[in-house]
């Protein structure tokens, strides 16, 4: 599954897997990589956060599971930076 997120520094908005999320939802870690390609990647595969990940404060945006399929699109993730 999917969550639509707020980082708080810089209230970027980005989708991200909620295995990214910690179990209080207002933090999440980001990959280290710099390419949208393995970005996405990472996000739709649900790649396990690394050692080398960050750890951001966000807020999670309630928002029902279709309108998080709708912004995903039909062939993946979307463009989504922190």
């Amino acid at each position: 599954m999917y969550a639509i997120v707020t980082f708080t520094k810089t209230n970027d908005v980005a989708i991200v897997s909620t295995s990214w999320l910690c179990d209080d939802e207002a933090s999440c870690y980001w990959p280290p990589y710099l390419n949208s390609v393995k970005l996405e990647k990472a996000a739709r595969q649900h790649e396990a956060a690394g050692s080398n990940w960050k750890l951001y404060a966000v807020r999670k945006v309630n928002v029902r599971n279709g309108m998080v399929i709708n912004l995903l699109g039909l062939n993946g993730i979307g463009n989504t930076t922190i």
